[in-house]
């Protein structure tokens, strides 16, 4: 992998959201037959979906898949399990710092927690340094929570 998760997870911050949910539904479409895929920085994944007609189709797909891993995200972070503990102590403590330091700890956490892909995991960080970062944990997470149960 040339680029790091870090170097990953700040580049799409500048993405667009249906830019986002379309990339992490080309690479989870691709992680089955191309392992490479869910590791491979955007400059070297070459896939051009469009002139198959289903861009739409994997605009949903990331969509969903963003949207399972930010609840699974949001019970991580903003949980009480003591086996999460460590984990969120750590990411709690980025908070106030930049959003590229927060994207890179968050997909961290995904990586390490979940088993996604680095690329994905960049892409779901982007999502949430986008959508729900707050200047206080609490704040987020009472946000996040509410902003969850009426998606």
């Amino acid at each position: 992998m040339s680029q790091s998760l870090a170097e990953m997870s700040v580049n799409y911050l500048d993405y667009d959201d249906k830019s986002l949910f379309l990339e992490i539904g080309q690479r989870a479409s691709l992680s089955a037959e191309k392992p490479a895929a869910a590791t491979a920085p955007p400059a070297e994944l070459k896939v051009e979906f469009a002139h198959l007609g289903v861009n739409e189709d994997l605009v949903e797909l990331g969509k969903r898949i963003a949207k399972r891993l930010l609840r699974e995200l949001n019970k991580l972070l903003c949980g009480d399990d003591a086996a999460d503990k460590e984990e969120r102590e750590k990411v709690a403590k980025t908070f106030g710092l930049t959003n590229e330091t927060v994207a890179a700890a968050i997909a961290a956490a995904l990586v390490s927690s979940f088993g996604i892909g680095a690329a994905i995991a960049a892409l779901v960080a982007a999502i949430f340094v986008k959508r729900i970062l707050a200047p206080t944990i609490e704040e987020t997470c009472a946000v996040w929570t509410e902003a969850l149960s009426r998606a």
